[in-house]
């Protein structure tokens, strides 16, 4: 996955099963509501702006690492 690029909540799940060998992640879906958007995706120009922030490392590495530190802490 790169970077700047939106991902969603399904991509990041199917990731982590990935990363996890399957795991036991599971999701469904919920039918949207009449004037519901059907797909959101989070900015990062306010957490530019206020913070400076500006993402260095991949979803994919970031969610290793997690994933890593989860397993190094149990």
């Amino acid at each position: 996955m790169r970077l700047n690029r939106p991902v969603s909540i399904r991509q990041v799940i199917e990731e982590i099963q990935r990363l996890t060998r399957g795991g036991d992640a599971r999701f469904g879906e919920v039918a949207y509501g009449p004037g519901e958007n059907m797909v959101l995706y989070a900015g990062m120009s306010e957490a530019k702006a206020m913070l400076g922030w500006d993402p260095r490392v991949p979803l994919e590495a970031s969610l290793e690492r997690t994933i890593q530190w989860i397993r190094d802490a149990s």
